[in-house]
C-alpha cells in the first residue's frame, strides 16, 4: 500500500514547509517541481481549489493559460490579463465551430449579449446555408 505501488493514498493535509519527494514529484518550500507529468484526478464530486489571493494563480507554461486567483481573470497568451478574458498573440483568432452541423447549410455560430438580469440584449450571428451574411441584432426595448 502507498506511494509508488499503484494503490491510492488519501492525504488530508500535506505540510509543504518541509522538503519531500513522491516519485518524480518534488515539493520544496511549498513549490511543486515535476520532471514528468503531474496529474490531479479528483474523485466524483470533488473540487480542486486554488487560493483566492493575489499571486494564487493557475498558470500553464509561463503564461500560455492563466487564471488569476484574486480577480478571476483569464489570460490566453498573457500572464497578467487586463480583462475578464484577455487573449494575446501575434495574430489572435477566436474560432467558433458548430459541432452539431452536418453541412454548411445548417452551420451556425453566434455570440449573445446579456444584461445582469439575464435578459438578451443582442447578438452577432453568422449566416447559414448559402447566405454569407453577418447578422447583428440589438434589442432597443431595454
Amino acid at each position: 500500500q502507498g506511494v509508488g505501488t499503484g494503490n491510492a493514498v488519501a492525504f488530508t493535509t500535506v505540510d509543504a514547509t518541509t522538503d519531500f519527494t513522491i516519485g518524480g514529484l518534488v515539493v520544496t518550500d511549498g513549490n511543486i517541481a515535476d520532471t514528468g507529468t503531474l496529474a490531479i484526478v479528483p474523485v466524483d464530486g470533488c473540487t480542486i481549489a486554488l487560493g483566492g489571493d493575489a499571486g494564487d494563480d493557475f498558470n500553464v507554461d509561463s503564461g500560455k493559460l492563466v487564471v488569476e486567483g484574486d480577480t478571476g481573470r483569464c489570460g490566453i497568451g498573457n500572464a497578467a490579463p487586463a480583462a475578464l478574458l484577455h487573449i494575446e498573440g501575434n495574430t489572435p483568432v477566436i474560432r467558433l465551430s458548430d459541432a452539431n452541423s452536418t453541412s454548411e447549410a445548417d452551420a451556425l455560430s453566434k455570440i449573445e449579449f446579456y444584461d445582469r438580469n439575464s435578459d438578451l440584449n443582442g447578438y452577432i450571428q453568422s449566416g447559414t446555408g448559402s447566405s454569407d451574411d453577418l447578422i447583428i441584432n440589438a434589442y432597443n426595448n431595454k
